[in-house]
C-alpha cells in the first residue's frame, strides 16, 4: 500500500509513426505508418529468430528518420517509394541470406506495384573502386553493396555494428568507406557530391579493463580518472572540424561494454577466396610476372580440391576457414619466392626461365601441402597424401590438371613415405628428406649438456626449425599446435637462443589461466624502447621476437573473450595499444610473433578465429613409434656411450622399446574417467622414465641386471604411482611382467626373486621394495628425489 502503482503499456507505433511522418511533410501518413508497423509485425512472425533482429520502437524510429531524410532530398518523389526505400535501407543489411526473399515478399505485398529507382551512387562508387584498387583488393559487387549499406546506415543511425566471420571484410569495408569519403571531400563540389572527410580511432574493449575503457573512481584519492573512450570522445566532441568522427570498438561483444550503446547489427556475408587470389596475383614480383597465368591456374586447380577434401575427410588441430587457409598459402608461397626465387637468387644460381618455372611450380606444390595439410593431425595427413598425389598426377576427374602445370612424376616427391616427409631443396632444386638437409656436424649430440637440454635431430625437429626460420625471416606470425611433450617449446626456445643478438631480442611469455591483458602488455613493453613520441620498439636496427607459449590458456571471461589474446590481436590488426596510465595511443613497431599451444580441451580454450586468422598454423601431432624410438634411443646411447659397460650399452635399445610398450599400454588400459581424471599420459611421462634411468652415474651401474631393476622402479614411479585402485595396480604389474619377458627375454620372477622366499613374485612385493623398507617415521610415505638421494637408487638396483 505504500507503493504507487504506475502502469506501462506498449506505445501505439502506428500513431507515433503517423505523427512523425506528418511532421516530415508526408501527406499519406496514416496509410504509410500502418505499412511500416505491418512490415515489422510480419517480419517478427515469418523471419528466422536471430540475436541481432530488432522489431521494436528503435527499428521503427530508424525507418522514420530515413524516410524524413529521403523526403528532404527527393521532395517530388512518390511517398510510397520513399518509405519503401527507407524500410529496405534500414533492414536489408542486417538480414541473413535465407531471410532476404521472405522480407522482399512481405514488402512487395504491402507496396504492390511499386518499383524502387536505382539510387545515384556513381560518384561514391567511383571513389570506392579507387580506394579498393589502392589497397590491391577486388571491387566485387557484393563487397561494394555492403560498403554502401554501411554508408546508408551511418546516415540514419548514430551507432551501428558490423558483424561477420574472420576475414569477411569488416575492417576493410569501413576503412575503404572512410578513404572514399575523404577523397570525395578533397575533390569538393566538382565531383557532384557533398561529403566530409573521415577520421577514426580504433579501440579493442577486451584488451583493456572496464576502468581503462570508461574511466574509474580511485577509492583512496577520491579522484576520477578518464578512460580511453572518455578521452577520445571529449577530443572528438570539442573539435571544431567538420570531419566525420568514428569511434570503432573492434573486439568481442558483451553486455557490459555495449550495454548503453544504441546499435544496429549488420550481418556480413562471407568473402570468397577468389577476390583474395586476384589481389595476390597483382602483388607477384615483377620478374615473375610471366608466370602469373601458371600461378592462377594452380590456384584454381589445387585450392578448391584441397578445401573440399579437408572439410569432408580430415581433422585439424585448430579451427580454420577457407579464407584463413588460402591466405596462409599465399603468405607461405611468398616466403618461398622471397627465399628461392628472388632476383638475386636467380642470378646467383644462373637459372633459365624454364628452370624458374619448374622451381616456382614445385614451391607452389610444397606451399599447398603445408598450408592445407599443416594444421591436420597425423591420420588426416595420410589420407590427404593419397588424395594429393592423385590430384597432382591428373587422375582426379573432378579437378583436371591444367596444361600450364609441367611437373611430371619424376619431378614430384618420391613414392616412398608421405609427401610430408619431403621438402623442396632450393639448392638441389629437388625433393629431399627433411633430415638430409642437415650437415653431419649438426646431428652430433654435445657431451657436456644436461639430458633435458638435448634436442635429437629428427624429421619433425628439422621441420619445426625450417618453418621457424622461414616465417621469422619473412615476418609472418606463426602458431605451433600439438599435444604436450612434442617439443614445441623446447625447439622454439632453442631457436631463439641461437638468434643473432645484434638483430633480434627474444621475449618469451608463458600464458596461464590467470594471465591478464595488463600483465601481457607490461612484459612486452619491458623489452621495448621509446623510439619517438608515441612510438615504441626494440633498439634501432633490431627486432623483438615475441614467443607466446600456451597461447590458449588464459581463462575466458563472462562473455567468452580472452583479454590477453585480444591485446595481441589489436597489435596484429592495428599496430597500436593505449598507455595504461594516461590512455595515450602508443604505436608498436618491429615486434614479431611466434606462438605455441596444445589442442583445445582439458583446460585449454578454443581461441578466437579473428586472432588465429593472422597466424600460419603448423600442427605437431604425437610421434609415431619410429620417431619415438629414434629420439630416446639416441639419448640412451649418448648417455651409456660415456664409458658404461658394453653389456649395459647393448641394452639401450631394448630399454627404450620396453618403456615405449609400457607407455602405450598405459594409454590403452588406463583411460581417464570422472573418478580417474588424472589418468592422462603423454610424452613427458615417457621422458621422465628415461631421465630417471639416466640419473645413475657410471660407477653405480656395471651390471645389466641392475639396469633392469632400475627400469622396473622408474616405470612404477611414473605410471604406477598414478593408479588408485588394486585392479589397475594388478593390471600394471602384469603389463610390466609381460614387457620384461618380451623386451628383455627375462622372467620378472627371476630378476626380483630375492624379494620373496617363495620365488613367486606379486605386486605387493614390488611395492615393499620401493616403499616398505624406507618408511619415514613421521610420515606415511617418504618420496625420494633421484637426483639428491643416490643411496636410495643404489639400494633399489641392488
Amino acid at each position: 500500500v505504500l507503493f504507487r502503482t504506475v502502469a506501462m503499456m506498449v506505445p501505439d507505433y502506428a500513431l507515433i509513426g503517423e505523427i512523425s511522418l506528418y511532421s516530415m511533410g508526408f501527406v499519406d501518413a496514416p496509410s504509410l505508418a500502418g505499412k511500416i508497423v505491418a512490415t515489422y509485425r510480419l517480419c517478427s512472425e515469418q523471419l528466422s529468430s536471430q540475436h541481432h533482429y530488432d522489431y521494436g520502437m528503435r527499428a521503427v524510429k530508424s525507418v522514420l528518420t530515413a524516410a524524413g531524410n529521403l523526403k528532404l532530398k527527393y521532395p517530388a518523389q512518390s511517398e510510397a517509394v520513399l518509405v519503401l526505400r527507407a524500410i529496405n535501407d534500414v533492414n536489408l543489411p542486417k538480414f541473413l541470406a535465407q531471410d532476404v526473399p521472405l522480407f522482399q515478399g512481405i514488402t512487395s505485398d504491402l507496396f504492390p506495384g511499386i518499383e524502387l529507382p536505382t539510387p545515384d551512387y556513381e560518384t561514391i562508387f567511383a571513389a570506392l573502386k579507387k580506394s579498393i584498387q589502392e589497397r590491391n583488393l577486388q571491387p566485387v559487387p557484393w563487397f561494394l553493396e555492403k560498403i554502401i549499406q554501411i554508408y546508408e546506415m551511418i546516415l540514419v543511425r548514430h551507432g551501428l555494428m558490423i558483424v561477420g566471420d574472420p576475414m569477411g571484410g569488416k575492417t576493410t569495408a569501413y576503412q575503404v568507406l572512410a578513404s572514399a569519403l575523404t577523397n570525395i571531400h578533397a575533390l569538393g563540389s566538382d565531383c557532384g557530391m557533398e561529403e566530409f572527410a573521415v577520421t577514426y580511432r580504433i579501440i579493442n574493449p577486451k584488451a583493456v579493463t572496464m576502468g581503462q575503457l570508461y574511466g574509474c573512481f580511485d577509492p583512496v584519492s577520491h579522484e576520477w580518472s578518464d578512460g580511453i573512450l572518455a578521452v577520445t570522445f571529449r577530443e572528438f566532441a570539442s573539435s571544431t572540424s567538420t570531419e566525420r568522427k568514428w569511434i570503432l570498438f573492434d573486439g568481442p561483444v558483451d553486455a557490459v561494454w555495449i550495454e548503453n550503446m544504441n546499435t544496429v547489427l549488420d550481418d556480413n556475408k562471407k568473402l570468397g577466396w577468389k577476390p583474395l587470389k586476384e589481389s595476390y596475383l597483382e602483388s607477384l614480383p615483377d620478374h615473375l610476372n610471366f608466370e602469373k597465368k601458371t600461378v592462377d591456374d594452380m590456384f584454381e586447380w589445387l585450392v578448391p580440391a584441397c578445401l573440399e577434401f579437408l572439410h569432408h575427410k580430415c581433422r585439424t588441430l585448430v579451427t580454420t576457414s577457407d579464407l584463413h587457409l588460402t591466405h596462409s598459402l599465399m603468405k607461405l608461397f611468398s616466403c618461398f619466392m622471397n627465399d628461392c626465387l628472388s632476383t638475386k637468387q636467380i642470378d646467383e644460381d644462373d637459372m633459365s626461365s624454364s628452370e624458374v618455372s619448374l622451381a616456382l611450380q614445385s614451391l607452389f606444390v610444397f606451399a599447398v601441402l603445408w598450408s592445407f595439410g599443416g594444421s591436420m593431425d597425423a591420420e588426416s595427413r595420410v589420407r590427404f597424401d593419397e588424395m594429393y598425389r592423385l590430384l597432382l598426377s591428373g587422375e582426379n576427374e573432378n579437378f583436371p590438371k591444367p596444361k600450364s602445370f609441367r611437373l611430371g612424376k619424376s619431378q614430384l616427391f618420391p613414392e616412398n613415405g608421405l609427401a610430408f616427409d619431403y621438402m623442396f631443396d632450393k639448392h638441389k632444386r629437388d625433393w629431399v628428406i627433411w633430415i638430409d638437409t642437415l650437415d653431419r656436424a649438426s646431428t652430433l649430440l654435445p657431451a657436456d649438456v644436461r639430458v633435458n637440454e638435448l634436442i635429437i635431430p629428427t624429421d619433425e625437429t628439422v621441420r619445426q626449425m625450417f618453418f621457424l626460420n622461414t616465417y621469422l625471416m619473412n615476418e609472418v606470425p606463426m602458431l605451433f599446435v600439438g599435444p604436450t611433450g612434442t617439443g614445441k617449446s623446447a625447439i622454439t626456445n632453442n631457436f631463439l637462443i641461437h638468434l643473432a643478438r645484434e638483430k633480434y631480442i627474444p621475449n618469451s611469455i608463458n600464458f596461464s589461466a590467470r594471465t591478464t591483458a595488463g600483465q601481457t602488455q607490461d612484459i612486452i613493453m619491458s623489452k621495448l624502447d621509446r623510439r619517438r613520441k608515441g612510438v615504441f620498439g626494440p633498439g634501432m636496427g633490431r627486432k623483438c621476437v615475441m614467443f607466446v607459449d600456451d597461447l590458449n590458456m588464459p581463462a575466458k571471461e563472462t562473455w567468452g573473450a580472452q583479454p590477453p589474446i585480444e591485446l595481441l590481436r589489436q597489435l596484429l590488426d592495428h599496430g597500436h595499444w593505449y598507455d595504461k596510465k594516461d590512455t595515450s595511443k602508443i604505436e608498436i613497431i618491429d615486434v614479431l610473433l611466434i606462438s605455441a599451444m596444445g589442442p583445445p580441451g582439458g583446460g585449454r580454450n578454443d581461441i578466437s578465429g579473428r586472432f588465429t586468422r593472422h597466424l600460419n598454423v603448423v600442427a605437431i601431432d604425437s610421434f609415431d613409434d619410429q620417431t619415438l624410438t629414434k629420439i630416446f634411443s639416441s639419448v640412451v646411447d649418448w648417455h651409456f656411450g660415456k664409458g658404461f659397460e658394453t653389456a649395459v650399452l647393448r641394452m639401450g635399445k631394448a630399454l627404450v622399446h620396453a618403456i615405449k610398450d609400457i607407455y602405450k599400454a598405459a594409454i590403452n588400459n588406463f583411460l581417464p574417467t570422472p573418478s580417474k581424471s588424472h589418468y592422462v599420459f603423454n610424452l613427458r611421462d615417457f621422458a621422465r622414465v628415461v631421465q630417471g634411468v639416466l640419473l645413475t652415474p657410471r660407477s653405480h651401474l656395471q651390471d645389466p641386471n641392475k639396469l633392469l631393476r632400475l627400469w622396473v622402479h622408474e616405470v612404477y614411479r611414473v605410471f604406477y604411482d598414478r593408479l588408485i585402485d588394486d585392479s589397475d595396480r594388478q593390471t600394471f604389474f602384469n603389463i610390466v611382467k609381460d614387457t620384461t619377458q618380451s623386451c628383455f627375454k627375462q622372467n620378472l620372477d627371476k630378476v626380483l626373486s630375492h624379494l620373496t622366499p617363495s620365488g613367486k613374485l606379486k605386486d605387493d612385493h614390488i611395492r615393499n621394495l620401493f616403499f616398505g623398507d624406507y618408511m619415514h617415521p613421521d610420515a606415511e610415505l617418504k618420496v625420494y628425489d633421484e637426483v639428491t638421494d643416490l643411496n636410495y637408487l643404489t639400494t633399489v638396483m641392488e
